[in-house]
């Protein structure tokens, strides 16, 4: 369908579309071509009839009342007959059809670029010197000079009289002797009682015992556990309040002695004087310290 050319969307094609659309109602020479113009677009009363087609005129005036014949002659009298009626007015013509819009001209080129003003004189030679040259790259390094021949080795000198043999240094003092390991042990819960198992002294040595630790795996409660260690059946603690005591709640404890001497030959036991009261304690371990 013919339309007119838009804006911005026809690059190339517009003069195309253009008279494709003005070609609807024109000739070549610009003319309007028959019957492009019909009754809807000619305002009422805007033709004149000098402006119709002759025969047109004709027809018009054709259809316009006749004009009456001439009335009988009336008597000589003083008044004077009566007028013809007046023809009926002719129709009006029908308007012309109001002209086409013309189509938008087309943008115009985009002016031609300004040309390039002239070189400006050249400044006056200057006095000051221009920057100095870049440093050139350093040499590469000589070549390093042969290695020179190597001195002759001397001659070896004679092998030097052995020295003497050094005395023999005095003997080492004995070391001390080890302490004693573990005396008496208790599988599961504690009770009072006199201990059987004999640990004798096989050193060959009088000992002298140093401390005696008593340790359990479940604390006592209620009351502290107690023990005794006895040489021969006498107890080496002549002052009670020494033994090894396990507070309650606690796992170890250690006590000095009063008899620290333990002859060879002889042997040692231990005594459960009183465990806890509410839980006895349990998997006790008693260890003697003797040098």
């Amino acid at each position: 369908m013919p339309r007119l050319p838009t804006p911005g969307q026809d690059d190339g094609t517009w003069g195309s579309i253009l008279n494709d659309y003005l070609v609807q109602a024109h000739r070549a020479n610009g003319s309007l071509r028959a019957n492009s113009v019909d009754s809807s677009a000619i305002v009422a009363g805007s033709v004149a009839e000098s402006q119709l087609d002759s025969a047109l005129q004709t027809k018009v005036n054709a259809l316009a009342g006749a004009t009456g014949p001439t009335g009988p002659a009336g008597a000589d009298s003083t008044v004077p007959g009566p007028a013809g009626a007046t023809g009926a007015t002719g129709s009006a013509g029908v308007a012309g059809a109001t002209g086409a819009t013309g189509a938008v001209g087309a943008t115009g080129p985009i002016g031609a670029t300004g040309a390039i003003g002239a070189t400006g004189p050249a400044g006056a030679d200057s006095t000051v010197p221009g920057p100095a040259g870049a440093t050139g790259p350093t040499g590469a390094t000589g070549a390093a000079g042969a290695t020179g021949a190597a001195g002759a080795t001397g001659a070896q000198g004679a092998v030097g009289p052995a020295g003497a043999t050094g005395a023999t240094g005095p003997t080492g003092a004995t070391g001390a002797t080890g302490n004693a390991g573990s005396v008496y042990s208790i599988v599961g819960p504690v009770t009072v009682g006199t201990g059987m198992h004999r640990l004798y002294n096989d050193s060959g040595l009088t000992r002298t015992i140093s401390k005696v630790r008593a340790s359990v795996g479940t604390a006592p409660t209620g009351a502290s556990l107690i023990v005794d260690v006895l040489n021969g059946g006498t107890t080496i603690f002549t002052t009670s309040g020494n033994r090894p005591t396990v507070a309650i709640n606690g796992n170890t404890a250690t006590g000095i002695p009063d008899i620290t001497s333990w002859a060879d030959g002889t042997y040692l036991t231990v005594n459960i004087t009183q465990v806890g009261s509410t839980a006895a304690g349990a998997d006790l371990t008693v260890s003697v310290n003797a040098n």
